[in-house]
């Protein structure tokens, strides 16, 4: 599926995000890993707490 700026799915694939900085729109193949190493950052960042 191809996602233009306009394009209502686009809105839709947004919206399912927890927030905006937390869509990634990935258009290729190749920007998986780069996508995953940003989640995976983070990620680790994260602290648990009680």
């Amino acid at each position: 599926m191809t996602l233009s700026t306009g394009d209502p799915n686009l809105s839709v694939l947004q919206y399912c995000a927890s927030s905006t900085d937390k869509f990634y729109l990935v258009t290729s193949a190749s920007q998986t890993v780069s996508v995953f190493k940003d989640i995976g950052t983070s990620l680790s960042k994260l602290r648990v707490a009680r």
